[in-house]
């Protein structure tokens, strides 16, 4: 009898830590989405002791947020239940969420809380640089260009790219089963004799799409390269990749 109810305690205490977790991960993810401005799926895993031993998330994310949200996994006490892994999303607040979320840490008179909401917010404000931030990638070599007089186009057309996707795209399996799907954009250079690099997510609410999308990029068709003023030129482009179930 003893032995049962030391039992119970033990469940009854795992139960009680999973619920709390719980709570905390959604004040946390409703808190961040007064400082996201797209969906944001975040996965994390479950060691066998209950701790978490890895975070996954877009690197859309700045890496300033992102490091915050690691943290904020990493440091959850122990969850019940044993190994596991799982997905949250961080959901956008409305402009007048946002507005009313920046109020009342700016007026709560907790300096920390304060400094820490600047922080994030200044992180915000670099994240949506991050399309600007992808120009820079490349300073060395001949010029990159975002828009020439023969923009590039992929050899064989849209039937060629098409075809491409269909026999290439692969869904993530995990995005899959946790039921993940939308756009990625991704920037990337055409290079003088077609290939694609510098394939960089600027827009991604899911790493696991967002890696699909970038491997689809860097392995596509070869594409006819822009020309400026009679010069094979390197060009800058942007495309979405989207993914539904």
């Amino acid at each position: 009898m003893k032995q049962l109810f030391l039992t119970i305690c033990l469940l009854m205490t795992g139960l009680i830590s999973h619920a709390q977790n719980a709570e905390t991960i959604e004040a946390k993810m409703n808190e961040y989405g007064h400082i996201v401005n797209n969906k944001q799926n975040i996965y994390y895993f479950i060691g066998d002791d209950g701790k978490v031993t890895d975070v996954k998330m877009s690197s859309t994310i700045d890496e300033l947020l992102r490091k915050e949200i690691t943290e904020f996994f990493m440091e959850l006490p122990p969850f019940s239940g044993g190994a596991g892994k799982n997905m949250v999303s961080i959901v956008p607040a409305t402009a007048v969420q946002k507005s009313q979320g920046y109020i009342s840490q700016s007026v709560s008179g907790d300096k920390a809380v304060n400094d820490s909401m600047s922080n994030r917010v200044l992180a915000t404000a670099e994240a949506v640089k991050k399309a600007d931030e992808v120009k820079l990638q490349d300073i060395s070599g001949p010029k990159v260009y975002d828009k020439v007089e023969k923009m590039p186009y992929v050899i064989g057309g849209k039937a060629t790219w098409g075809k491409f996707l269909e026999e290439n795209k692969k869904y993530p399996p995990m995005a899959k089963e946790f039921g993940a799907q939308g756009r990625v954009l991704i920037s990337f250079i055409i290079e003088r004799d077609g290939t694609t690099s510098h394939v960089t997510p600027v827009k991604s609410g899911d790493p696991y799409l967002e890696e699909e999308a970038a491997r689809l990029i860097k392995n596509m068709p070869k594409w006819m390269p822009g020309v400026e003023k009679g010069v094979v030129s390197r060009v800058r482009y942007t495309m979405p990749i989207t993914f539904r179930l």
